[in-house]
């Protein structure tokens, strides 16, 4: 398969140089000069691409200033041009990039302010135009293998419904072609399944670049329909952002039917968050970067495709393996590979070498499950593994056994369960607002998060997000006791920032920051006469989230202890998603609250508003179903700020009440919002943003650990 490239965003930057006297007195302005020096910075693909060359050859600069001022430049060596004698005042540059055949590919504007004795830099970024291009296919097999040809196929946009493709069959010669030219330009994932007498017998997945005005034409030949391997050659006009250069780690050409297969997805041309969607034979089976091929897979060729998309869908990229099934191998190896409980850590930590564990619980406990792993996934374990043991007040003893593939090894793992008295959490609300904070108590206790087992303490957390009525209220107090905010809030998607609350005022707060959030949070504690969660090192109250006071708020400590209210940390947020009750918890696929996963489009819109049933903006907190705990709008609505900073996680690392890397650039965003589709709202799904960042769909909720 051919890896698909393209142009980096060709970046323009414009740095305006004025000369004068080193004090001037009063002077017309109209009389002052000034010099504009531009220099272009751009990166040339080593892509195959449609019938148009994509790199920029030559840039024609136009611009207009005061009093129908102008000039025109052009550039066609080089990256640097000199515009001198520009007259004082506002400027706009207008710039439109060219290949080598002088055709027209991309273009930017900006404007600039042009002052005496000073130096301005006008940054402008060209990119390729939009529009609409066209999508040229076929398809071969071996037309001796396939007695009734069908091609099922989709072409599907990141942001967007799935567009069914009619290809043409030509099955005496074994081959298929589609042919549109009213495809929008943009990443779009690609599924083509062969077909015969209606039964499935190979499938295969691309990331398809469709480019204004040009054509990109594809191939996929499946060599044999017991082998699931496919080509496919594009030629693309891109959109000047490099493809994601996608390769998966783990695969085996071969694996033992009873035995899984471990995968993993690497991207050596990106390092941030993203999307990955993993496929079977065309059949989407998981998200994430990781991907364990089980053991129920018949025996066979499978062919596994993974795609990766940015959170933004301006970049994607993929890649294929083949993989045999072959029979079951059998072994006599009877250890665990994990035990955990549903509501408490295993002292020791757990090691496949140690049989005897303790374990202490609440008063409030009156069942355990003890679930073991097996090394050997052909390995039996006795029935009462998963299934909930009763307590008495006291020491219980409980004995997990695991019987060999062989059906002759056995080993037991013993395990001590202490009940005890443990306080019981509750609910919480605010008292000095007119707009209340209503929270809801969450328990304490044990589950897998992200590949690891998490404990946290009890905690409580906002029922419903932060409202713009709620953020205008304290922050209106706030500013007159000491406060300085860098945002002043927004009433939902289509509010006036920092204006006086509507009748939309029950839609979250948008166009805050996280140090925003996090000044607002130490403000309400301080109102409600608590400890405020955020301070500097030397214990100093954090009250300002403007720019000025950056490296002060961004070295804020979390204070886990402290009575007030704070954001909650990652774990507790996807804890809270992801609770049931205590035993049973919400799939990492599925949004919070929901009955089926994200592509049960009616169980997703149930409990969630995104971009299928929202109407492009943010509605009134609380609209859909609540998650089991009672919390609303966990996916969906709007994005929610986490007091992380954003970092890797250490799968089978057991951890307690964690809270985030230790430094970092971007803190931790969680949920999903009105403008993404419901992939994005998965409770498992991670992502990040820069701490100082903005946006119509990103709001925040509080935590505040129990009292």
């Amino acid at each position: 398969m051919n890896k698909l490239k393209m142009l980096f965003s060709a970046i323009l930057m414009l740095l305006l140089v004025i000369t004068g006297c080193q004090q001037p007195p009063v002077i017309d302005p109209q009389k002052q000069e000034g010099e504009m020096i531009v220099s272009i910075t751009d990166s040339v693909s080593r892509s195959i691409l449609p019938g148009i060359s994509m790199e920029p050859a030559s840039y024609d600069l136009t611009g207009s200033g005061p009093n129908g001022a102008s000039f025109t430049q052009s550039i066609s060596s080089g990256n640097t041009a000199v515009i001198k004698s520009l007259a004082f005042g506002q400027w706009t540059v207008s710039v439109t990039a060219k290949n080598n055949d002088g055709k027209a590919i991309g273009s930017g504007n900006g404007s600039v302010l042009v002052k005496s004795n000073d130096t301005v830099s006008l940054n402008i970024i060209v990119r390729p135009f939009d529009g609409i291009g066209s999508l040229a296919l076929s398809v071969g097999w071996p037309h001796e293998q396939i007695q009734t040809p069908q091609i099922d196929s989709t072409l599907t946009p990141l942001n967007g419904a799935a567009r069914v493709l009619d290809f043409t069959i030509d099955g005496t010669n074994g081959s298929a072609n589609y042919s549109a030219n009213d495809v929008p330009a943009g990443y779009h994932t690609l599924i083509v399944k062969l077909m015969d007498n209606g039964y499935m017998t190979i499938g295969a997945v691309e990331v398809v670049r469709i480019v204004a005005d040009e054509t990109t034409d594809g191939s996929i030949v499946f060599d044999n329909v017991n082998q699931a391997t496919g080509d496919i050659n594009i030629g693309i006009t891109p959109e000047m952002n490099d493809p994601l250069d996608v390769t998966i780690i783990g695969a085996e050409v071969t694996k033992p039917q009873n035995q899984s297969m471990s995968l993993s997805a690497s991207v050596s041309n990106y390092t941030d968050n993203l999307v990955y969607v993993w496929y079977i034979n065309a059949s989407a089976v998981a998200t994430g970067q990781a991907f364990t091929m089980g053991n129920t897979y018949a025996k066979g060729y499978y062919r596994i495709d993974v795609t990766a998309f940015t959170p933004d869908g301006k970049r994607a990229g993929s890649d294929t393996a083949t993989v045999q099934v072959t029979d079951a191998v059998y072994g006599s190896n009877a250890t665990l590979s994990g035990l955990t409980s549903d509501i408490s850590t295993l002292t020791p930590v757990f090691d496949s070498t140690i049989n005897n564990y303790a374990i202490e619980v609440d008063n409030s406990a009156d069942s355990i499950i003890l679930t073991g792993v097996t090394s050997d996934p052909e390995a039996t374990i006795s029935a009462n593994n998963g299934v909930a043991q009763s307590l008495n007040v006291g020491v219980n003893i409980i004995v997990v056994t695991v019987t060999a593939a062989d059906s002759t090894t056995m080993q037991n793992y013993t395990v001590s369960v202490t009940r005890k008295t443990s306080p019981v959490t509750g609910t919480l609300t605010t008292t000095t607002l007119t707009n209340t904070i209503h929270s809801v108590g969450v328990p304490g206790g044990s589950t897998d998060l992200q590949g690891r087992e998490v404990t946290l303490s009890p905690f409580t957390m906002g029922k419903y997000e932060i409202t713009y009525a709620q953020w205008y209220e304290v922050k209106s107090w706030a500013t007159t006791n000491g406060y300085n905010f860098q945002n002043a809030g927004r009433e939902g998607h289509d509010g006036t920032a920092g204006a006086v609350p509507t009748a939309a005022s029950s839609e979250p707060v948008t166009m805050i920051s996280w140090r925003d959030a996090i000044v607002w949070c130490n403000a309400l504690s301080e109102k409600e006469s608590l400890n405020p969660c955020y301070k500097t090192a030397g214990g100093v109250v954090i009250k300002d989230s403007r720019d000025v006071n950056v490296a002060v708020v961004d070295a804020a400590v979390l204070t886990l202890s402290a009575t007030g209210y704070r954001l909650p940390t990652e774990a507790e947020w996807e804890y809270a998603a992801s609770y049931k009750d205590g035993t049973n918890w919400t799939p990492a696929t599925w949004a919070s609250g929901a009955t089926a996963d994200y592509n049960n489009a009616s169980a997703t819109g149930t409990v969630a508003w995104y971009s299928s049933n929202l109407g492009s903006k943010t509605q009134p907190v609380g609209g859909k179903t609540a998650n089991q705990l009672g919390l609303f709008d966990m996916s969906g609505n709007v994005w929610e700020w986490c007091s992380d900073w954003y970092g890797s996680i250490t799968a089978g690392t057991p951890v307690s009440n964690p809270t985030g890397a230790g430094t970092g650039s971007y803190r931790v965003v969680r949920g999903g919002s009105w403008s993404i589709p419901a992939l994005l709202l998965q409770v498992g799904i991670r992502t990040s943003n820069p701490p100082g960042s903005t946006g119509d769909g990103i709001g925040f909720r509080l935590s505040r650990t129990s009292y």
